[in-house]
């Protein structure tokens, strides 16, 4: 008669059941795929707000097109898509991107550090650390429209 397989224990302790310490490490990393989707998301959105703006703002200069091609990949850079929408060649629009970077950059870092120091197995806890990672690329990706509202005005 074949040996039948032992089932794991539902009883005993965490450290006993290796599947379920896996399951323990893979669900609390650092940055999970809710993390990868979240901030594609945020980035698409703003991605399509700069382009739109940049698209509508800029007057007819020969390099119009290339500017609203990249305005996507520029969206990256948050604050400085004011700057790039005129071709860093104005001063003030570099300096408006730079009175903001602390404030954004910090709350982007805040969050993102967050993620590798604080890692809650409470759900409400997980939540938070979540909506402030959230929240820091959010604000990162919306210094972009006072910057354009600077630099295409």
């Amino acid at each position: 008669m074949p040996a039948t397989p032992e089932l794991p224990d539902p009883f005993a302790p965490p450290e006993t059941r290796p599947d379920r310490r896996v399951r323990t490490v893979a669900r609390y990393a650092a940055l999970q795929k809710a993390h990868w989707i979240t901030f594609g998301l945020i980035w698409l959105i703003f991605a399509v707000i700069d382009t739109m703006a940049i698209r509508g703002g800029l007057d007819s200069i020969p390099e119009k097109s290339l500017r609203v091609l990249f305005a996507p990949i520029a969206a990256l850079s948050g604050p400085f898509v004011g700057s790039y929408s005129r071709g860093f060649g104005q001063g003030c629009c570099t300096d408006i991107g730079l009175w903001l970077l602390p404030y954004v950059g910090g709350a982007a870092t805040f969050g993102t550090i967050l993620q590798w120091l604080w890692r809650p197995q409470a759900l409400a806890a997980r939540i938070a650390r979540m909506t402030l990672w959230s929240s820091g690329w959010f604000l990162w990706f919306s210094s972009a429209l006072p910057a354009l509202a600077h630099a295409l005005s």
